[in-house]
């Protein structure tokens, strides 16, 4: 049997190094490259459920730049598409500034919010939005992340439910009031009409004519009292809440 010479073995060792270096590298590039799969596998599971999600999703920055939103976001913020979105200071979609510093603050203080507020819409119009936000740190520089959805029709349901509780309200008053009312004023007009027909003097006669026309204009508002379908207001200052209009909130009778 041929004896190998130290040279050769050491040549032949050198040779095994490089092919175990090899096929780690090989291994190694292998599993970096399933790694990389994986990974862009998961960001486009990521990226399509969001684009499914009918919620506006996003993530800002603390200074307002949008960093992602989802389809839902650019359509719920009237926006063209989301280069568009994207493109503008979140800051300056609040109707109200103070709004977001009061976000701000909670997301401080909490690191996370429940939050309403009315925002300008890409289109010009607004919208009553309600955010439910949270505050998150990467790299040293916070980020918000949230999940935005259109309220306004609670918002206008709520309302109307507002108005039809105070309209009820003030017609039951309003009704209660007119029967108050009606007895002593009826009294009154009988009292007037009998005085009337007592007196001679033309001078006596017209001051009860106008009484009885006062009375008169007290009976008509009653009657429209008796017929409020509607709250309708008039005048109001700074200083002075405004008026219900009563004959503009009843049907002609």
């Amino acid at each position: 049997m041929r004896r190998f010479q130290a040279a050769e073995v050491a040549t032949l060792r050198a040779i095994g190094q490089q092919v175990g270096l090899l096929l780690r590298s090989s291994r190694l590039l292998a599993e970096a490259q399933q790694q990389r799969a994986e990974a862009e596998a998961a960001e486009a599971r990521y990226h399509n459920l969001l684009d499914r999600v009918p919620a506006g999703v996003w993530r800002t920055n603390q200074a307002g730049r949008v960093l992602d939103a989802n389809p839902a976001l650019v359509q719920l913020l009237g926006f063209a598409d989301r280069g568009a979105l994207m493109a503008v200071n979140t800051a300056d979609l609040y109707v109200d500034r103070a709004d977001r510093d009061r976000l701000r603050e909670a997301l401080a203080r909490d690191n996370v919010a429940d939050f309403t507020a009315q925002l300008r819409r890409g289109d010009g119009t607004t919208m009553w939005a309600r955010m439910q936000v949270r505050a998150t740190e990467e790299d040293g520089t916070m980020i918000y992340e949230g999940i935005l959805e259109d309220v306004g029709d609670a918002r206008r349901a709520e309302e109307a439910e507002r108005r039809t509780e105070a309209l009820r309200y003030v017609a039951h008053l309003a009704n209660a009031a007119a029967h108050e009312i009606n007895n002593p004023l009826s009294v009154v007009t009988a009292r007037l009409e009998m005085l009337r027909r007592r007196q001679t003097d033309e001078g006596d006669v017209a001051k009860i004519d106008g009484a009885l026309e006062s009375v008169r204009r007290i009976a008509d508002i009653i009657a429209h009292m008796g017929r409020i379908t509607r709250l309708e207001l008039q005048g109001g200052t700074a200083d002075v809440p405004p008026m219900l209009d009563i004959r503009r909130s009843s049907p002609p009778g």
